[in-house]
């Protein structure tokens, strides 16, 4: 059995649109639709926190630096054979789009330094970049002194494929197929979109790609 860990922030734990601790049934998730795609033969470990960051500390939140939790986090799942890293929307509070992508290149080169937690010793790495912010926002993101963090999220894919580039593993644009409802938007099964967080819809779009993409570019999968 081939086992996939999904490291990312409140858009893998499954957070439903304008509620703080609310999140989808597993099945809707990105990571349960991923599961379902990739069947039996796949475990897709989700590692999902709501406010994670790449490598910031959060003076409010300290525990949602990316950085230091992800090494436990592998281990916890090991052996495994790809890590799935979908992280930089919290970051556009305080950083920019190009520092999140950069950050993410650190957090590849910390995975592929860990060949001994891979299956067959070989670290693989699939880099997403998040989806694009949209506008209104709800209150979490239009704190005093934000930068323009819509504008800024739609950088993202520019910044993260070059970075995975360098670091020598594929990167897929989340943007490309799923978009968040805008605050007040009013949403598939209920409730109201947030400009952050992924519909049902979106989680549905976004798993089904991402299924896509880890037997594209790992075929030995």
């Amino acid at each position: 059995m081939k086992t996939i860990l999904c490291y990312g922030d409140s858009n893998t734990w499954g957070a439903i649109p304008g509620t703080a601790a609310c999140k989808f049934a597993p099945d809707v998730r990105w990571t349960g639709v991923l599961q379902a795609r990739l069947g039996p033969d796949f475990r897709v470990a989700e590692a999902g926190l709501y406010g994670r960051t790449t490598m910031w500390d959060d003076p409010w939140e300290p525990w949602c630096n990316g950085l230091e939790t992800l090494i436990p986090t592998m281990m916890m799942n090991s052996p495994l054979d790809l890590v799935v890293l979908m992280l930089g929307t919290n970051d556009l509070k305080t950083h920019s789009a190009w520092e999140s992508a950069k950050s993410c290149r650190t957090l590849i080169r910390m995975i592929q330094g860990q060949p001994a937690l891979f299956a067959d010793g070989m670290p693989q790495v699939l880099l997403v970049s998040p989806p694009r912010i949209v506008r209104p926002l709800s209150a979490t993101f239009a704190e005093p002194g934000a930068r323009d963090v819509a504008a800024e999220s739609e950088q993202f894919g520019v910044y993260y494929i070059q970075y995975a580039q360098e670091a020598g593993v594929p990167c897929f644009d989340a943007a490309s197929v799923a978009v968040p409802a805008p605050a007040g938007a009013v949403i598939e099964g209920g409730g109201t979109g947030d400009g952050v967080h992924l519909t049902a819809a979106g989680h549905r779009a976004l798993g089904e790609a991402i299924a896509a993409q880890v037997c594209a570019p790992f075929p030995a999968f």
